[in-house]
Protein backbone atom coordinates (compact mmCIF):
# COMPACT_ATOMS: atom_id res chain seq x y z
CA UNK A 1 0.00 0.00 0.00
CA UNK A 2 1.37 3.54 -1.23
CA UNK A 3 0.99 6.30 1.47
CA UNK A 4 -1.71 8.34 -1.09
CA UNK A 5 -3.91 5.38 -0.91
CA UNK A 6 -4.36 5.54 2.65
CA UNK A 7 -7.38 8.43 3.73
CA UNK A 8 -7.98 7.37 7.57
CA UNK A 9 -9.67 9.81 9.14
CA UNK A 10 -10.50 12.43 6.65
CA UNK A 11 -13.78 13.83 4.96
CA UNK A 12 -13.84 15.40 1.70
CA UNK A 13 -16.85 18.66 2.44
CA UNK A 14 -18.95 19.11 -0.26
CA UNK A 15 -20.47 22.20 -1.13
CA UNK A 16 -22.20 23.09 -4.29
CA UNK A 17 -21.66 26.86 -5.41
CA UNK A 18 -23.72 29.34 -7.49
CA UNK A 19 -23.02 31.93 -10.21
CA UNK A 20 -22.37 34.98 -8.15
CA UNK A 21 -22.41 34.69 -4.57
CA UNK A 22 -22.37 32.29 -2.11
CA UNK A 23 -21.76 31.96 1.72
CA UNK A 24 -19.87 28.61 2.79
CA UNK A 25 -17.40 27.68 5.60
CA UNK A 26 -15.38 24.34 6.23
CA UNK A 27 -15.61 21.98 8.62
CA UNK A 28 -12.41 19.80 7.92
CA UNK A 29 -8.90 20.92 8.49
CA UNK A 30 -6.14 20.18 5.73
CA UNK A 31 -2.56 20.55 5.84
CA UNK A 32 -2.79 23.52 3.69
CA UNK A 33 -6.02 25.82 3.71
CA UNK A 34 -4.87 28.93 1.57
CA UNK A 35 -7.57 29.87 -0.53
CA UNK A 36 -5.67 28.42 -3.71
CA UNK A 37 -5.92 25.09 -2.02
CA UNK A 38 -9.51 25.01 -0.76
CA UNK A 39 -11.13 26.15 -3.50
CA UNK A 40 -9.16 24.60 -5.91
CA UNK A 41 -12.03 22.65 -7.49
CA UNK A 42 -13.89 25.64 -8.52
CA UNK A 43 -13.21 26.84 -11.85
CA UNK A 44 -12.61 30.76 -10.98
CA UNK A 45 -12.42 33.75 -13.73
CA UNK A 46 -10.37 36.68 -13.35
CA UNK A 47 -11.10 39.25 -10.64
CA UNK A 48 -13.87 36.87 -8.65
CA UNK A 49 -13.64 37.60 -4.91
CA UNK A 50 -13.54 35.38 -1.70
CA UNK A 51 -14.24 37.42 1.74
CA UNK A 52 -14.59 37.06 5.28
CA UNK A 53 -15.27 39.80 7.68
CA UNK A 54 -11.69 41.16 7.87
CA UNK A 55 -9.95 39.90 4.64
CA UNK A 56 -10.11 39.27 0.91
CA UNK A 57 -8.46 38.06 -1.78
CA UNK A 58 -9.25 38.12 -5.43
CA UNK A 59 -8.71 35.40 -8.76
CA UNK A 60 -5.48 36.81 -10.62
CA UNK A 61 -5.67 33.33 -13.02
CA UNK A 62 -3.34 31.04 -11.86
CA UNK A 63 -0.13 32.24 -13.83
CA UNK A 64 -0.32 35.36 -11.65
CA UNK A 65 -0.53 33.10 -8.37
CA UNK A 66 -4.45 32.41 -7.98
CA UNK A 67 -5.91 33.98 -5.31
CA UNK A 68 -4.48 36.97 -4.01
CA UNK A 69 -4.72 39.65 -1.08
CA UNK A 70 -4.56 39.81 2.78
CA UNK A 71 -7.00 36.44 2.87
CA UNK A 72 -4.08 34.21 3.28
CA UNK A 73 -5.65 30.85 4.79
CA UNK A 74 -9.67 29.83 5.09
CA UNK A 75 -10.23 29.65 8.89
CA UNK A 76 -12.87 26.60 9.89
CA UNK A 77 -14.07 29.35 12.45
CA UNK A 78 -15.41 31.88 9.91
CA UNK A 79 -17.80 31.89 7.60
CA UNK A 80 -16.90 33.28 3.71
CA UNK A 81 -18.43 35.14 0.40
CA UNK A 82 -17.36 33.82 -2.81
CA UNK A 83 -18.21 35.56 -6.16
CA UNK A 84 -17.65 33.73 -8.73
CA UNK A 85 -18.09 33.57 -12.29
CA UNK A 86 -18.74 30.07 -12.77
CA UNK A 87 -21.44 27.41 -10.76
CA UNK A 88 -19.25 24.79 -10.02
CA UNK A 89 -18.26 22.25 -6.44
CA UNK A 90 -16.29 22.82 -3.63
CA UNK A 91 -14.59 19.57 -2.38
CA UNK A 92 -11.76 20.10 0.34
CA UNK A 93 -10.12 17.05 2.11
CA UNK A 94 -9.44 17.22 5.86
CA UNK A 95 -9.94 15.75 9.02
CA UNK A 96 -13.75 16.60 10.63
CA UNK A 97 -13.21 19.72 13.20
CA UNK A 98 -13.81 18.60 16.30
CA UNK A 99 -16.54 21.40 17.46
CA UNK A 100 -15.79 21.09 21.53
CA UNK A 101 -12.03 21.79 21.37
CA UNK A 102 -13.04 25.11 18.45
CA UNK A 103 -15.12 27.51 20.55
CA UNK A 104 -15.67 30.56 18.51
CA UNK A 105 -15.20 33.65 20.03
CA UNK A 106 -18.26 36.35 19.46
CA UNK A 107 -18.11 39.78 19.66
CA UNK A 108 -21.35 42.40 19.86
CA UNK A 109 -22.91 42.69 16.93
CA UNK A 110 -22.20 41.00 13.71
CA UNK A 111 -19.97 38.25 13.49
CA UNK A 112 -19.08 35.79 10.36
CA UNK A 113 -19.00 32.47 11.75
CA UNK A 114 -18.32 28.84 10.40
CA UNK A 115 -20.54 25.93 10.65
CA UNK A 116 -18.30 22.95 12.70
CA UNK A 117 -20.44 19.76 13.00
CA UNK A 118 -20.80 17.14 10.71
CA UNK A 119 -24.39 16.87 10.64
CA UNK A 120 -27.24 19.67 10.93
CA UNK A 121 -28.56 20.46 14.02
CA UNK A 122 -31.35 22.45 15.41
CA UNK A 123 -30.41 25.96 15.23
CA UNK A 124 -31.63 26.36 19.23
CA UNK A 125 -29.49 23.10 20.05
CA UNK A 126 -26.67 24.57 17.76
CA UNK A 127 -26.53 28.39 19.51
CA UNK A 128 -27.22 26.65 22.90
CA UNK A 129 -23.63 28.11 24.40
CA UNK A 130 -24.72 31.46 22.94
CA UNK A 131 -25.27 34.24 25.36
CA UNK A 132 -28.39 35.69 23.40
CA UNK A 133 -30.94 38.08 24.06
CA UNK A 134 -34.21 39.27 22.56
CA UNK A 135 -33.97 39.78 18.69
CA UNK A 136 -30.46 38.69 18.18
CA UNK A 137 -30.72 37.38 14.74
CA UNK A 138 -28.84 35.00 12.76
CA UNK A 139 -28.99 33.99 9.05
CA UNK A 140 -28.01 32.33 6.06
CA UNK A 141 -27.88 33.22 2.35
CA UNK A 142 -31.92 32.52 2.21
CA UNK A 143 -32.78 31.93 6.03
CA UNK A 144 -33.18 33.54 9.63
CA UNK A 145 -34.45 33.02 12.81
CA UNK A 146 -34.54 35.27 15.69
CA UNK A 147 -33.99 34.90 19.74
CA UNK A 148 -37.51 35.81 21.07
CA UNK A 149 -36.02 34.52 24.75
CA UNK A 150 -36.08 31.06 26.23
CA UNK A 151 -39.88 30.85 27.28
CA UNK A 152 -40.87 31.93 23.45
CA UNK A 153 -39.11 29.13 21.44
CA UNK A 154 -35.54 30.83 21.71
CA UNK A 155 -34.60 30.68 18.02
CA UNK A 156 -37.37 31.54 15.93
CA UNK A 157 -37.95 31.77 11.95
CA UNK A 158 -37.25 29.82 8.68
CA UNK A 159 -33.52 28.67 9.84
CA UNK A 160 -35.02 25.66 11.92
CA UNK A 161 -31.33 23.99 11.48
CA UNK A 162 -27.54 24.77 10.75
CA UNK A 163 -25.51 22.74 7.80
CA UNK A 164 -22.86 21.88 7.27
CA UNK A 165 -20.92 23.83 4.35
CA UNK A 166 -22.96 26.63 5.44
CA UNK A 167 -21.55 30.09 6.00
CA UNK A 168 -24.11 31.84 8.84
CA UNK A 169 -24.08 35.63 10.18
CA UNK A 170 -24.76 36.20 13.53
CA UNK A 171 -25.88 39.71 15.40
CA UNK A 172 -25.72 39.30 19.41
CA UNK A 173 -25.91 41.63 21.97
CA UNK A 174 -23.33 40.29 24.31
CA UNK A 175 -19.65 38.92 24.05
CA UNK A 176 -19.81 35.14 24.40
CA UNK A 177 -18.54 31.94 23.14
CA UNK A 178 -20.06 29.59 20.52
CA UNK A 179 -19.01 25.55 21.03
CA UNK A 180 -21.10 23.85 18.59
CA UNK A 181 -22.50 20.27 19.88
CA UNK A 182 -20.83 17.44 18.21
CA UNK A 183 -23.47 16.62 15.20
Amino acid sequence: ITPHEINVGTLTLSVEMSEGWNWFSVNVSGDDMHPNAVLATLEPEFNDIVKNQNDFAIYYGEENGGWTGSLNEIDVKSMYMVSTSNAGMLEYTGVPVNPANTPISLGTGWNWIGYLPQSGIETNDALGTVEADFNDLIKDQNECAIYYGAENGGWTGSLATMSPGQGYMLSVSYESDLIYPNG
